[in-house]
Formats: structure tokens, C-alpha cells, sequence
């Protein structure tokens, strides 16, 4: 992974033309994107509900300096019970063996008191698929869905979490 930090910003320099250290930017860039928080609409909103009955655990496959910056610098870091970051892991979703490492590090020791709430087919519902979790999948565009990744439930907004739970 540290490979792959650096060989995009060497790859870039290379194609600009830059003079530059690619480690050094590499180092400004992750500085930067640990800077952004966005969140989903709604969800300022939800968590407060949400966490009045239950335990909230973000599992992401993002770069783990710069998701726990955001966590921290994030208006949601009070509703969320544990971070979980594939980069510290050396798994990603939809690796089952991430959920599996998730559920025993926050004692959730039945699968089916768990759901896997995630706006990607291929990571977030694929791996809760894969590790025979129930999935909800934020359909946030309302796109149609041409893949075999079959959720349990789908919405459109998270606010709808409330009547679904």
C-alpha cells in the first residue's frame, strides 16, 4: 500500500513535468484529505436516533491517517461507537474476514442483530452478503441495481432507516 501512495504521485509528477518529491506530496495530499469531512444528507439527523439503540461501527477500505482524521474532525464522531480500516488490516470489503474481525472486536457475537448500511454494491453490500449479514443499500440516486449484489433492504435516503429499524 505504502507503494502505491507514492507510485501515483510519482506517476503524476512524471506526466506534469513536476520537479517534485513524490513522498512530500504524497505526505500534503493525505494531510489535506484527512481535512475533508462530507457527510451523507441526513445523517447529522439519523444518528442521534440511531445511536439511542445501537452500536455504530464504520468499517471503510480508506487510508487509515486520513479516516481517523476525518472521524475526528467529523460533526458524527460522538455517534460512532468504532472505526474499523481495512489498511490496518491488510483486508478490505467485501472481504467477509473484515466483518468477521468487526463483529468480535464490538462483541457482536449474532450476525442477525447486525446490518451492513452501505451506499456501494460491490463493497458495502457484497461484503455484507458475503458474510451473511443483512444489508441495506443507500440508494442515494436511485440507480438500478445490474448487479447479482441483492440487499435486504434498499433506500433512498437515510432518514427512512428510522421506519425500516
Amino acid at each position: 500500500m505504502n507503494e502505491l501512495k507514492l507510485l501515483r504521485f510519482e506517476l503524476f509528477a512524471n506526466e506534469m513535468k513536476l520537479d517534485v518529491d513524490s513522498r512530500t506530496l504524497s505526505k500534503m495530499y493525505l494531510n489535506f484529505l484527512g481535512e475533508c469531512t462530507f457527510l451523507i444528507p441526513g445523517a447529522i439527523d439519523i444518528l442521534p436516533y440511531l445511536k439511542e439503540k445501537y452500536t455504530i461501527i464504520i468499517i471503510t477500505n480508506g487510508i487509515s491517517e486520513v479516516q481517523k482524521k476525518r472521524l475526528e474532525k467529523s460533526k458524527i464522531k460522538e455517534y460512532i461507537d468504532g472505526i474499523v480500516v481495512s489498511e490496518e488490516l491488510k483486508i478490505s470489503k467485501p472481504n467477509p474476514e473484515i466483518f468477521k474481525y468487526a463483529l468480535k472486536k464490538f462483541k457482536c457475537h449474532n450476525k442477525s442483530s447486525a446490518l451492513m448500511i452501505g451506499d456501494s454494491l460491490t463493497s458495502d453490500i457484497l461484503g455484507g452478503i458475503n458474510s451473511e449479514i443483512d444489508t441495506c443499500w443507500l440508494n442515494s440516486n436511485n440507480i438500478i441495481n445490474h448487479t447479482n449484489h441483492i440487499p435486504t433492504y434498499e433506500i433512498n435516503t437515510l432518514l427512512e432507516l428510522k421506519k425500516l429499524l
